[in-house]
Order: structure tokens, then sequence, then C-alpha cells
């Protein structure tokens, strides 16, 4: 019993992390998308 709870609780965890790995991503995408442009701006 002790394992499927486990287990449960491990497949929660994962989609969670999952979830923050994601949400950062998109967020670190935005901000290089900005700086290169800024970069660009810089350069002309």
């Amino acid at each position: 019993m002790e394992l499927i709870i486990m287990s449960e609780n491990f497949e929660k965890d994962m989609r969670k992390i999952v979830k923050r790995i994601k949400e950062r991503g998109i967020k670190n995408a935005n901000k290089s998308k900005k700086t290169t442009k800024r970069n660009r701006e810089e350069n002309l």
C-alpha cells in the first residue's frame, strides 16, 4: 500500500515539476527575445 501511495504522490510531484519547468522555459524564451531585440537596436 505504501508503494502505491508513494507512486501517486510521485506522479503529482512530477506533473508540478514539469509545469514549473515549462513555465520557466516560456519566461526564459520571452527574456531572450527581448534581449536580442535590444541588442539589434544597439548594433544599428
